[in-house]
């Protein structure tokens, strides 16, 4: 099995990606082994995406902001996953209890999702908005990111 490069703490401003402008049909799978498309899983709703693996040390830094998120939109107003890039699911099962993620974990074991993105890295947030395209990218749950959220949150919320 092939492994992503990991990014540096200092030097991760931002994953080598192809530009992919929507959400790829390509299925993650949920905890029963059902193949999900991530388009449908947000039903029109803004969706954040943490793809990560549970050797990727610098990944463990978006599971506590990533948690808040979850817990800061259990309304459904945002949808919040994780995605486990390249492994089994009882790995990202244990690994999910474990770290104590709080919202669904989906696994990508063959790296479909994934090389669908064009990434070659890990971690890599993604934000999709409710129409399936990509609205923004990066290896960290970090302020910028967060606008780009509530920007989303706040346009989806006016057009309800």
């Amino acid at each position: 099995m092939r492994r992503l490069a990991l990014c540096a703490l200092a030097a991760c401003s931002a994953p080598a990606l192809t530009p992919s402008p929507t959400l790829s049909r390509v299925s993650v799978f949920a905890a029963d082994a059902r193949a999900v498309d991530l388009a449908a899983l947000a039903a029109g709703r803004p969706i954040v995406v943490d793809l990560f693996a549970t050797w990727c040390e610098a990944c463990r830094d978006n599971l506590a902001p990533m948690n808040e998120l979850a817990r800061a939109h259990a309304t459904g107003d945002l949808v919040v996953i994780g995605v486990d890039v390249g492994e089994p699911r009882a790995i990202a099962d244990r690994f999910a209890a474990r770290e104590g993620i709080s919202y669904p974990v989906y696994t990508d074991p063959e790296m479909r999702f994934e090389d669908s993105l064009g990434t070659t890295a890990l971690p890599l947030v993604l934000v999709i908005d409710g129409q399936g395209r990509i609205a923004h990218r990066s290896a960290r749950l970090d302020a910028e990111t967060l606008e780009v959220i509530r920007g989303l949150s706040r346009t989806t919320a006016e057009a309800r």
